[in-house]
Parts: C-alpha cells; sequence; structure tokens
C-alpha cells in the first residue's frame, strides 16, 4: 500500500489483517459473494439513513433485525 494517498485501508489496515478482520464479514456460515454483497448492500443503505445524525445503538438494533445467515462460532 504505499503508493496508496490513504495511510489507512479499514479492510487491510496492516500486513498482519486482512478483509473481513474488524467487519465480521467471514463470520457467518455464507460467505459466498452473493451473500456478503446483500449483506453489505443493507448495512450501506441503513447506514446512509442515518445521514450526518448517526446513532450507534439505533443502527445496532435495527442491524440486528437483518435476516442473516448463522455465525461460525
Amino acid at each position: 500500500m504505499p503508493d496508496s494517498p490513504y495511510p489507512v485501508h479499514l479492510c487491510q489496515p496492516d500486513a498482519r489483517k486482512s478483509c473481513g478482520a474488524c467487519c465480521g464479514l467471514y463470520n457467518y456460515q455464507d460467505h459466498s459473494r452473493s451473500y456478503l454483497q446483500d449483506l453489505l448492500g443493507k448495512r450501506t443503505e441503513l447506514y446512509a439513513s442515518f445521514g450526518n445524525q448517526f446513532q450507534r445503538e439505533e443502527y445496532q438494533m435495527k442491524e440486528a433485525s437483518f435476516e442473516t445467515s448463522p455465525k461460525l462460532l
């Protein structure tokens, strides 16, 4: 990532972490491309719906209502 104008990439913040480490995408039994696209789409729409009035607790409550694949652990 030395050529990047950005100092940190959220999906790969350093050489020891990789995509999915912080957002938990790969904690689900189904981590197929179509499932992850759907899940990320829902999360993105929900996040955008808050505009500049983001409320973490409300976001977490609404996100918990999404139908998701069972988690691995």
